[in-house]
């Protein structure tokens, strides 16, 4: 039925949200029939048709492309447990399918999310048959996991945050958030913050735990540096739209001295790219795509338009800047350019994911930065400066090493986990 979920305590926020996806279903049906025959926008799997999959699956669910390489260690953590246990990978977002198909294993299979509607998800559990649920981070979509609930299907989170605004919505619907919290078995939470707020919405502590953030062991060794013929490299990473302008600001006024340096700046978003561009034109900066060249030339930015390579130019460059965190984004992972031992710099809002950056603040192998003003200071003391550029990213590299502990908690509590299916 499609109304299985019926209108008891917790749930009338659901059957309002089923409802509306109906009306919406049944006003557009021709349209989505028609992209589902064609393959559009992976359609047929969005409305729950999988690949079948082998007996005792696990399935693991990350929203998109940040959430992607998590939900790989993890991938990686059950094959070292248990070799045989296949996998299936599925992501909210267009890009978030693509990065998994990129690097996911040869036996993995990858998918799209099915609508959050109860027929296409009961169709794709009837499809898949998994003997677990991982969800990675943070995806509450409440047919998805009452579905699981109802078909007896573990569940854990892991990596899990909070934010304030999910917390927020908490707060406005606790019975909802109670309902939707009860499905998951356990939540393995990456900071003490984190795990706080979920209690603060209403999950039982009992069920619990802070481990620390994957993302903390997610940078892999062997990624080979993309060298550029000119220097000093100073890469900006995960870049909002609203902190174009003062990144740009902060470069510029420091090639006034170094002429040679170079912006690799990667916005988080590639649909802004354009706006990007806008930005480098209005600040009269030359700039190059890397979807266009091998190497930025002579031009001033060099803007990475393409996925997956921002890491390999954290390990080249010389100082490196983390996005989201001018303007109140929440900030992006801080300790991929500390990983290869680069000096971090980033702006004050980094609230939920403030362990990692805290952390980088309290060894010294980060710093805050306010405005392009300060960015320019920042960049041109550390440029003036060898010596404190190197004691800066040794300082970055050697807070990576210590938190690193992050894998083995985890490789211990995924070990129970499975062996308890």
């Amino acid at each position: 039925m499609i109304f299985d979920f019926c209108i008891t305590k917790g749930r009338k926020l659901i059957t309002i949200w089923n409802i509306f996806l109906t009306f919406f279903l049944v006003a557009f049906w021709p349209i989505l029939v028609l992209w589902a025959l064609i393959g559009k926008h992976r359609l047929s799997e969005r409305l729950g048709s999988f690949p079948k999959c082998p007996a005792g699956t696990i399935w693991i669910h990350a929203a998109s492309v940040g959430e992607a390489g998590v939900a790989v260690i993890i991938r990686d953590f059950i094959e070292l447990i248990e070799p045989h246990r296949p996998v299936i990978f599925t992501a909210a977002t267009k890009t978030g399918v693509s990065r998994l198909k990129k690097i996911a294993g040869p036996n993995d299979r990858v998918a799209a999310l099915p609508a959050d509607y109860p027929i296409f998800i009961s169709r794709a559990f009837d499809r898949v048959k998994p003997a677990a649920v991982i969800i990675v981070e943070t995806e509450f979509w409440p047919n998805f996991l009452l579905g699981a609930k109802n078909r007896n299907i573990p569940i854990i989170l892991t990596n899990g945050k909070i934010s304030d605004a999910t917390l927020s919505w908490a707060r406005r619907f606790p019975k909802t958030f109670a309902k939707i919290a009860d499905s998951i078995s356990h939540f393995y939470m990456k900071s003490d913050y984190d795990a706080e707020n979920l209690k603060n919405a209403g999950a039982a502590g009992s069920k619990i735990d802070v481990i620390g953030n994957l993302k903390f062991v997610g940078v892999p060794g062997d990624i080979r540096p993309i060298e550029i013929d000119r220097k000093p490299v100073i890469v900006a990473g995960s870049v909002r739209t609203k902190e174009f302008r003062r990144v740009i600001e902060g470069f510029t006024r420091t090639r006034e001295k170094y002429h040679d340096a170079v912006l690799v700046i990667a916005p988080r978003h590639l649909n802004t790219v354009p706006r990007l561009v806008q930005e480098l034109e209005s600040a009269k900066l030359g700039y190059v795509l890397r979807s266009e060249r091998e190497s930025p030339g002579d031009a001033g930015a060099y803007i990475v338009d393409t996925m997956g390579e921002l890491v390999a130019f954290y390990a080249a460059c010389d100082i490196a800047f983390v996005g989201g965190t001018l303007s109140d984004y929440g900030g992006h992972n801080p300790l991929e350019p500390a990983y290869f031992g680069k000096p971090v710099l980033f702006g004050p809002h980094y609230r939920p994911n403030r362990e990692a950056y805290e952390t980088l603040l309290e060894s010294g192998g980060g710093r805050i930065v306010r405005n392009g003003t300060e960015l320019a200071t920042a960049f041109t003391e550390l440029l003036e400066n060898d010596e404190m550029r190197r004691k800066m990213g040794l300082a970055a590299r050697e807070t990576v090493e210590k938190m690193r502990n992050v894998s083995e908690k985890y490789r211990l509590a995924l070990t129970e986990f499975l062996h308890g299916l």
